[in-house]
């Protein structure tokens, strides 16, 4: 009898252990499931390739358009309205730049010698969302190349402008310009990074209705919440190959010719942020 008092004293100890590992379920249990599964969900919507370089003769007509036979930004020369074209070998979209020398000026070129960019938009045009391009250019000379979201209306400053790539003298920079007080226009400049511009690097404009971002090959160089630097109408994407005046005199120039490659663009959609409360699964 002693012995087997003993063995059901080691049992209810042994059972008295268990249930001391065992905590029972508190009553805000739930609570705390809800609270660790609660997560912003991503504001981006899926990816969509709107172009990728494949073998092609010509700008795809339902994508894109060129401009007309218009002034460049400095009066240096103009655009050539037949110039943007892809390239029959690989695809990618050229928007080349040269110089014709001897050739007369329209009346509204300022220069002597004849300046002869490219610029075309993409039809699709957006309001908010994520677009992202990956481009090169030439050299680091001579031509300035230009990524912009343009106004839809084409009217600025009261539309912004959103330059989220330009190659000035072989460098990147990157420039906003929106309307101030009485319509002045004002500029917010994108930090310094340190690239080649003559390699692909993907070239990002993120618009929201709370903020504004740029970024280079996934880093931002510009973050802005200026009200009046939002977007508030719709805007193209527009590539342009221009001409600057902080380059070299006319006889440096006169025997280049420069070109801005893009290889893709993909546009992601903005929606704003949910709460996803998953049950029972952290994130």
């Amino acid at each position: 009898m002693a012995r087997i008092g003993q063995s059901r004293a080691v049992q209810v100890a042994a059972l008295v252990a268990v249930a001391a590992g065992c905590s029972a379920p508190s009553a805000d249990s739930g609570t705390d499931a809800k609270a660790r599964t609660t997560r912003a969900a991503s504001p981006w919507g899926k990816p969509e390739v709107l172009f990728a370089a494949t073998p092609r003769t010509k700008l795809d007509p339902d994508q894109w358009k060129n401009y007309g036979r218009v002034p460049s930004t400095n009066h240096e020369g103009w655009y050539d309205p037949h110039e943007p074209h892809a390239d029959g070998s690989t695809g990618a979209l050229v928007f080349p730049a040269r110089v014709e020398p001897g050739c007369t000026p329209p009346e509204y070129v300022e220069a002597l010698t004849c300046h002869v960019g490219s610029v075309a938009y993409m039809k699709r045009s957006f309001t908010t969302g994520r677009i992202s391009v990956t481009a090169a250019f030439s050299s680091k000379t001579f031509a300035k190349p230009v990524l912009m979201a343009w106004p839809n209306n084409d009217e600025w400053p009261s539309g912004v402008e959103y330059d989220f790539f330009e190659g000035d003298d072989g460098k990147y920079s990157g420039n906003l310009n929106y309307a101030g007080p009485g319509g002045s226009k004002q500029t917010l400049e994108a930090n310094h990074v340190d690239i080649d511009i003559t390699k692909p690097h993907t070239y990002t404009l993120e618009l929201t209705p709370e903020r504004v971002r740029y970024l280079v090959d996934g880093k931002p160089v510009l973050d802005t919440t200026q009200p009046a630097a939002l977007p508030k109408s719709p805007h193209r994407l527009t590539p342009q190959v221009d001409f600057a005046t902080t380059h070299p005199g006319s006889d440096s120039r006169t025997q280049q010719a420069d070109m801005m490659t893009i290889s893709k663009v993909v546009f992601e959609s903005y929606h704003a942020p949910e709460i996803d409360r998953g049950a029972g699964v952290e994130h």
